[in-house]
């Protein structure tokens, strides 16, 4: 009985050892295709960091730089027109004055 329990052994040794090979081989399948997603990951992540910079920096120099523009040109409309304002002119054209 002793024998046949080391015969088995040899058998059943290099059958643990083909699973563990096997294993591994889908282990490193699995690493490499891990690797993979992670870049693809990181890589979007990278674009939509883009993204909102372009979408947020023209808003930051609209907010900076539009409000004094729209005060040059307020200032030159009322140059022209005076004191009057649009409607007070208009007015006046239904008025006939």
């Amino acid at each position: 009985m002793n024998q046949e329990n080391k015969n088995k052994e040899p058998i059943k040794d290099s059958k643990i050892e083909r699973l563990l090979e096997e294993n591994l081989e889908y282990s490193r399948k699995i690493l490499e295709a891990t690797s993979k997603t992670r870049r693809y990951i990181n890589f979007i992540r990278v674009i939509n960091a883009i993204k909102l910079l372009l979408i947020v920096i023209p808003l930051v120099f609209a907010l900076i730089y539009v409000p004094p523009l729209l005060q040059k040109l307020i200032g030159a409309y009322q140059d022209i027109l005076g004191d009057m304002s649009p409607l007070k002119i208009l007015d006046q054209l239904q008025n006939g004055r």
